[in-house]
């Protein structure tokens, strides 16, 4: 199963079939259960997965999904405040030379939260 590129099309029942369907992780696709820190360690981690992503042909990074070994299997919403996150990931992509253009976020309210 993939996911339409558009990201405005993207709705819960998608991420769901993800996990339902036990899709694994791969070159367009990875999964994060938590956000990312506030660390240097983290940030690194961030734009290296963003990096990897515009590398090949685009794809998603899904935050409030949890994987195991790659796969996934359940939507773990992330609380908090939803634009506050997005602010934060944008600061983090300062650092990343040369710029990506057209990345896009997008918060999905579930119960508890939201997925990214």
């Amino acid at each position: 199963m993939t996911l339409s590129l558009d990201i405005n099309l993207l709705q819960l029942a998608d991420i769901q079939t993800l996990i339902d369907a036990q899709v694994s992780e791969s070159e367009t696709l990875e999964f994060k259960r938590e956000p990312y820190g506030n660390s240097d360690a983290d940030k690194r981690e961030f734009m290296k997965d963003i990096s990897a992503l515009s590398n090949t042909l685009g794809g998603w990074l899904l935050i409030g999904v949890e994987e195991r070994d790659g796969v996934a299997v359940a939507m773990q919403p992330i609380s908090g405040d939803p634009e506050g996150l997005m602010g934060r990931c944008n600061d983090m992509l300062v650092g990343i030379e040369p710029r990506i253009f057209g990345l896009q976020m997008k918060p999905l309210p579930v119960d508890g939260g939201a997925i990214f």
